[in-house]
């Protein structure tokens, strides 16, 4: 446990990322959502954190910004500080999440239909539309060195929207 908490403690943080977590901040608070600056300066640790645990990395880069979408815990909030954190952090997970969003669309207006013929149509529009883009999205990650996690599970959002048309609309398992 100390030989991790030393080396998290060694990772720097440079000033292009801390004026990135800067802009961050001030785009959130342009949205509306206080951010308390004592909780904000918190988010430091968690991004040196992920520099050593995730990357590996003795230095903490724009990508570590990432995990200060798990700093505050308003559901009402959580939206719009992953579109803004990933938008600076990983612009591909950033486009990722707007591919989910529109899942998240498409399945809750088939649902609110009710008609399992709508389901079929929205399962196939998920298919045929969002996610084939995963693959490229994953590419441009693995090309740009950004981390595809993020990516991933944005895929597998989109996926579980299938599931839950067909759980809701059908009364199948997808």
């Amino acid at each position: 446990f100390e030989l991790l908490r030393d080396g998290v403690a060694r990772v720097s943080v440079p000033p292009t990322v801390l004026r990135e977590q800067i802009a961050i901040r001030s785009e959130l608070q342009a949205r509306g959502i206080h951010i308390d600056g004592r909780r904000f300066v918190r988010t430091i640790p968690m991004v040196r954190a992920h520099a050593c645990l995730v990357r590996g990395v003795e230095t903490a880069g724009v990508e570590d910004l990432v995990v200060m979408q798990h700093a505050w815990a308003d559901p009402g909030e959580a939206r719009a500080f992953r579109e803004v954190v990933f938008g600076h952090a990983n612009p591909i997970a950033a486009k990722a999440e707007r591919i989910v969003d529109e899942a998240i669309v498409t399945a809750e207006n088939a649902i609110q239909s009710g008609d399992p013929k709508n389901g079929r149509m929205a399962i196939a529009k998920i298919k045929a539309e969002y996610l084939p883009g995963f693959p490229d999205l994953l590419k441009q990650a693995e090309q740009q060195g950004l981390p595809i996690a993020d990516i991933k599970a944005a895929q597998s959002r989109v996926q579980d929207q299938m599931k839950r048309i067909a759980n809701e609309l059908m009364g199948t398992n997808f």
